[in-house]
């Protein structure tokens, strides 16, 4: 996951925010990714929450998203969502979208409105 996001980070221009949706969570909606993105003023990490549980996708500033290049190979995303020196704003939802892994047409099936 490490590999691929800094990939991702490195191809989009760092004056911008960016959205990471995991390719597990197909069901994640625009709406939802529009209010995330919306939701990131002045802070730094922007991402639902369900019952204190963080879901995606996860928005990261231009600031944070520095954090991104020093990850290591098997470092997950929760290493730069949860950086100490981040203001991180969670947002409460419903949206089954934002947790539900989907990892086999089966899956698909049984979770796709």
């Amino acid at each position: 996951m490490a590999h691929s996001l800094r990939l991702a980070n490195a191809a989009i221009d760092p004056d911008h925010a960016i959205a990471v949706l995991l390719g597990d969570k197909p069901l994640v909606s625009a709406g939802l990714v529009e209010r995330m993105v919306g939701e990131l003023g002045e802070n730094d990490v922007v991402y639902p929450v369900r019952g204190g549980t963080p879901g995606h996708p996860v928005v990261f500033s231009p600031f944070a998203r520095a954090l991104i290049v020093a990850l290591r190979d098997g470092d997950t995303i929760h290493m730069v969502r949860d950086h100490d020196m981040l203001a991180r704003r969670r947002i409460d939802v419903d949206d089954e979208g934002a947790y539900a892994d989907v990892d086999t047409e089966d899956d698909y099936r049984r979770l796709s409105p």
